[in-house]
């Protein structure tokens, strides 16, 4: 009897051991399950609808990606101006604004280098595969542009490092009231340039003294016709010691199609410039409120539509040009601009999920609708724009 009783005692231990071992495996299991679906869920929450529609149709896709980490560039700005101002007490605002760029662009690189290793060396070597057809690297807003399959865009979605996923949205210049054009013309034939006058640009200039002489004026539009009587003299590639040998290194770039000489094949960046800076080359009429400034200029639309589109990745392209232009090698060359002449663009807004670019902290971007450049021939009330 007591043999059988200790039988019985030695299979119920048994039992329980064994039931202890696997009864935390079946919650492990049930609570792995459940992180699972909910890891599943994040990683969904972090694509656009849209680039999701898009899967459905298209084998691969052009989509963004914005990374969590993204760089102070107001704190890196303000710490190097401090640094500096204890070493120089004499700093110029000149040289403080130069100090400034610097800091900006130098932390905005370092940020988008550490933050983006483990990205690009998965893309690189998902490219060798077949499975990612081309990719791009920013900096000026710490992001990607990559073309792939939907799984490669789920995987970089789980990635630690990554905020979201963003379609690479299409953007066009607004197109005119054909009556509106008709009444712009009418006015073109009165009076030359009157904008001029209607915003009291000439009081300033007699007053003040104050007509752009020392600043340069970015373009970010359509390109530029820079021979153009009115702007040859004002481009910043110009020199009329030397005129037959223009310059058109870090005072030009094509985000379209890389041509190395400044064109505009939709007459319309030709036209903001002039507004901005234009002068007849005798002297005899100011045609811009700055035309003691100088010019560079971004191609950033191209003419598909007939009156110019981009797309997201491209003006991300174009405006960190403009914060830093980069010689031929790639390598960005702070400058200091006064303004960005930019067009307006519909659906302009959807870009801010992007986060604010320092390209609003670097300068002030002007923007303006196609019938306030067409009407009114001057530049509006400066604001900064984040993009």
């Amino acid at each position: 009897m007591q043999k059988r009783m200790a039988k019985w005692l030695s299979i119920l231990a048994v039992g329980v051991f064994l039931l202890s071992l696997l009864s935390p495996t079946a919650s492990r299991a049930q609570s792995s399950e459940r992180t699972s679906v909910k890891a599943s869920e994040g990683v969904a929450a972090k694509v656009d609808k849209d680039v999701t529609s898009q899967f459905k149709a298209d084998e691969q896709v052009t989509y963004l990606v914005k990374l969590k980490e993204q760089a102070d560039t107001k704190k890196a700005a303000e710490t190097a101006v401090e640094k500096a101002k204890k070493q120089s007490a004499s700093l110029s605002a000149k040289e403080e604004k130069r100090i400034q760029n610097s800091a900006v662009v130098s932390d905005l690189r370092v940020t988008a280098d550490a933050s983006q290793a483990n990205l690009l060396d998965y893309l690189k070597q998902a490219k060798d595969k077949g499975v990612v057809k081309d990719y791009d690297s920013y900096y000026i807003v710490n992001a990607l542009k990559v073309t792939s399959s939907k799984e490669v865009m789920d995987e970089i979605a789980a990635s630690e490092e990554v905020e979201k996923i963003l379609p690479n949205r299409e953007r066009k210049i607004l197109e005119p009231a054909k009556a509106e054009e008709k009444q712009v013309a009418a006015l073109a034939e009165e009076v030359e340039a009157w904008g001029v006058e209607r915003v009291g640009a000439p009081a300033v200039w007699q007053e003040t003294g104050l007509d752009g002489t020392g600043v340069v004026i970015g373009g970010l539009d359509t390109g530029v016709q820079y021979d153009h009587p009115a702007l040859l003299e004002k481009y910043r590639g110009y020199n009329p010691a030397d005129p037959d040998n223009v310059s058109h290194e870090f005072n030009w770039y094509d985000a379209v199609d890389g041509e190395a000489v400044p064109y505009d094949d939709l007459d319309h960046g030709t036209h903001t410039i002039g507004t901005a800076v234009g002068a007849e080359p005798d002297g005899s009429q100011d045609i811009g409120v700055a035309p003691g400034a100088k010019w560079i200029a971004v191609k950033a639309f191209h003419p598909d539509t007939g009156l110019g589109q981009t797309t997201d990745a491209i003006l991300l392209d174009a405006a960190e040009w403009m914060l830093a232009p980069k010689d031929e090698e790639g390598n960005p060359h702070p400058i200091t601009l006064g303004v960005v002449v930019q067009v307006w663009m519909n659906g302009i807004g959807k870009l801010s999920k992007l986060g604010g670019m320092p390209v609003s902290y670097q300068c002030s971007l002007l923007v303006m609708t196609e019938m306030e450049m067409r009407q009114y021939q001057h530049l509006p009330t400066t604001q900064s724009q984040s993009l």
